[in-house]
């Protein structure tokens, strides 16, 4: 009977440790949450990974689930009650995709963009603040919570992470290839648009250190606030007013007879009309992209206004976001999405001439019809004009995914939280 009962004992103990050391065998995948706050909304994502078979080899990392709320997290700035349910809202559905077993090992970040970038310094730090104190409480939210996860990204951080995530799609990283092989970045939002690559030339300003796999490149990056596709209409409306003070504008990057209405940021009402006028706008566009000359522009060369930028020489490039949908619209790719300048011009050219009924009648929405003549015009005098491209490049390819998979910066920001012992991002110039 001792004999009987000693080795059910043993038995047991035996079991018992075979199944400790099995069960976080079992499911060798790994998971982080990542809350996007943009402009006009914050999207959920969750990403799903194992860990590297070697110290210095990179975790691969795919995208499992994607969701977006609206609004923006800025409009919360002024009011904990609603933030504190807008954001419970989005930790309900992160708890429902992570594996409970998973959330206590589930790290999560909420990393913020140009909506927040455009707030008072008073109002974002205490969005920020609001924000850290309901993620850092563990009956609110079940995974792992840092106080550097919580943050405002710098437009330019913005472009190095995508430039990151591209090149880390297209498995430059795996490769011991020569920096100048790797894919530059052109990104449009709605605040901002970046401009992120390798240059061939010595950098003078905007330069970040980047480590990845514990191999240094070194990035020149821009961002330019209130350039994003939002912004520039924006900046196109107070253009108009500049000229006339009537509040019944024509706007001539608009297709005929569209109408919309818009608030400048010094509270004066517009009522735009379109006028289908492509050279107007191209006209008034450069005048906002054209780089400035002489004593304004040190060092040199400029790209936007007085700001540096090295030359883009014959690097390969993606245009990505919201660079893809007028291109695409106005058949102006080639093959492999290739982007034709000249094409695109043309294109613009002849579609900002039509009347709203027309481009609908053609197929076009409604609502964003106009968006497509206006961003066409947009893309080709900033990235000739102002970014140096030469009409006839075949250097850059629109398109915003690899494969399956969207080309993304927050895919580059969760790769280097999560690798922080071979890859860091650091400013330098």
């Amino acid at each position: 009977m001792a004999f009987r009962v000693a080795m059910w004992w043993i038995l047991c103990y035996a079991g018992l440790s075979v199944f400790a050391l099995a069960a976080p065998l079992e499911d060798k995948d790994r998971y982080g949450v990542l809350l996007d706050a943009g402009s006009s909304s914050t999207k959920l994502k969750i990403y799903k990974w194992q860990n590297p078979t070697t110290p210095q080899s990179l975790p691969k990392i795919h995208l499992m689930y994607n969701s977006k709320s609206s609004p923006g997290l800025s409009t919360f700035a002024h009011d904990k009650v609603k933030l504190r349910e807008y954001i419970e809202h989005i930790i309900t559905e992160a708890r429902s995709k992570v594996p409970k077993q998973s959330h206590s090992q589930t790290p999560i970040y909420l990393m913020a963009t140009a909506g927040l970038r455009f707030l008072p310094a008073n109002d974002a730090k205490r969005l920020m603040e609001g924000t850290k104190s309901l993620l850092q409480d563990k009956d609110f939210s079940p995974f792992v919570y840092t106080p550097a996860g919580v943050e405002i990204l710098s437009g330019e951080e913005e472009g190095v992470y995508a430039w990151i995530a591209a090149n880390y799609l297209l498995g430059f990283f795996d490769q011991k290839r020569s920096e100048l092989d790797s894919t530059g970045v052109l990104e449009m939002g709605g605040g901002s648009t970046q401009i992120t690559f390798v240059p061939r030339d010595p950098l003078y300003a905007g330069e970040f250190k980047v480590t990845v796999a514990g191999r240094e490149y070194g990035l020149y990056v821009h961002s330019y606030l209130n350039f994003g596709f939002d912004a520039i209409t924006l900046q196109l409306a107070n253009e108009l007013a500049k000229i006339n003070k009537d509040s019944k504008l024509n706007d001539p990057c608009r297709l005929r007879g569209d109408t919309k209405d818009v608030t400048l940021p010094d509270g004066r009402q517009l009522a735009l009309t379109g006028s289908g006028d492509p050279d107007t706008c191209k006209q008034i566009l450069s005048n906002l992209l054209r780089p400035a000359t002489g004593m304004d522009c040190e060092p040199k060369p400029c790209a936007v206004g007085s700001v540096y930028q090295p030359s883009v020489g014959d690097g390969q490039f993606l245009a990505t976001q919201v660079f893809t949908f007028a291109p695409q619209r106005l058949n102006a790719t080639g093959e492999g999405n290739r982007l034709d300048l000249v094409k695109l011009e043309d294109a613009a050219y002849r579609f900002c001439k039509k009347s709203i009924q027309e481009a609908v009648a053609a197929g076009f929405s409604e609502k964003h019809a106009s968006g497509e003549c206006l961003m066409a015009i947009y893309t080709s005098a900033l990235f000739t004009l102002s970014y140096g491209f030469p009409k006839d490049t075949q250097n850059i390819k629109v398109t915003s995914k690899v494969g399956d998979q969207t080309i993304d910066w927050a895919i580059g920001a969760m790769l280097v939280e999560l690798s922080k012992s071979i890859c860091s991002v650091t400013r330098r110039k």
